[in-house]
């Protein structure tokens, strides 16, 4: 009876340690098999997907936007030929064969800056400015006052006026001799002035090289018709970079240059189309062309 008790206690001895020996077993078990407690349950996150993780997560800074202040590029100052010295008349003189309008003297629209004219045109006179958009000269040419006037626009000169004190050179004639037909010729008549004369004012529009001319003077009463006879008469001249106008635009400048004046096409106030009146005065014709205006008193 006492064996029993023993026997018994050695078989709990025996699971104990085979309990034991288990458990070593799994603590013991190399890393890479299929126990691995580690890998199973804690996986590893590697530095690189720490600071990838931390990177995306901050928010993105847009970049300030700056702008830099826009100004217009002065145009080269390049200086013109200048005007040999003499006597006002000579130093006029000499400025006609220089080049082909649009361009008078040396200076073009569109083109020739501002300071350029100023220092060009200083032998002639002393330089006028009505603002930042106008300026010229005041010169006295065969012993009458006469004013080159510029319109300026960004540094440049824009547009050329001429007054026909200036301009005998580019009588009717000479225009159509060498700038060709014009594109549209239209006339204003008065019947009467306040002085009681009538008065008529041509328009000879050449919008691609830029120029139009208008030609202002008395009229003359034959039989009570009013007749036009501008052979003989100077324009004021307008000239503007060419080829930068329709004339349509052209139409508008004169509007704006000439707003008092109602004029109505050439063939609506006489019985001439452009081109009969440009085959007339291209030569040295001195016709007077009726209009079909009276002249009457109030």
């Amino acid at each position: 009876m006492n064996n029993k008790p023993t026997a018994h206690r050695s078989k709990i001895a025996i699971l104990v340690a085979m309990v034991v020996a288990s458990l070593l077993g799994c603590l013991f078990a190399a890393p890479d098999g299929p126990h691995t407690l580690e890998t199973a349950s804690q996986p590893q996150i590697s530095a690189t997907a720490v600071l990838t993780r931390t990177a995306t997560a901050l928010p993105t800074r847009k970049p300030t936007v700056t702008f830099a202040p826009t100004r217009t590029p002065l145009p080269a100052q390049t200086d013109l030929p200048t005007i040999e010295p003499g006597n006002i008349d000579a130093m006029i003189a000499s400025l006609y064969t220089r080049c082909k309008l649009p361009c008078w003297g040396s200076i073009i629209p569109g083109k020739t800056s501002q300071y350029a004219a100023k220092r060009f045109l200083a032998p002639l006179g002393e330089w006028y400015a009505g603002g930042e958009s106008l300026g010229g000269v005041i010169v006295e040419y065969n012993n009458s006052p006469a004013s080159i006037s510029l319109s300026l626009e960004h540094g440049l000169v824009d547009s050329i006026n001429l007054t026909p004190v200036l301009t005998k050179p580019y009588r009717i004639n000479r225009l159509f001799t060498e700038y060709g037909e014009p594109e549209d010729i239209q006339l204003e008549v008065l019947p009467y002035t306040a002085e009681l004369t009538t008065w008529f004012k041509l328009l000879l529009l050449y919008p691609r090289q830029g120029i139009f001319a208008v030609l202002s003077a008395e009229g003359t009463p034959i039989n009570s018709i009013i007749h036009i006879c501008p052979r003989n008469v100077s324009p004021d001249l307008y000239l503007r970079a060419s080829n930068t106008y329709g004339l349509k635009e052209m139409n508008e400048i004169v509007s704006v240059v000439r707003p008092h004046i109602e004029f109505q096409p050439l063939d609506a106030l006489t019985d001439m189309d452009i081109n009969q009146f440009y085959e007339i005065f291209r030569g040295q014709s001195t016709t007077c062309v009726a209009t079909n205006i009276k002249f009457q008193l109030p």
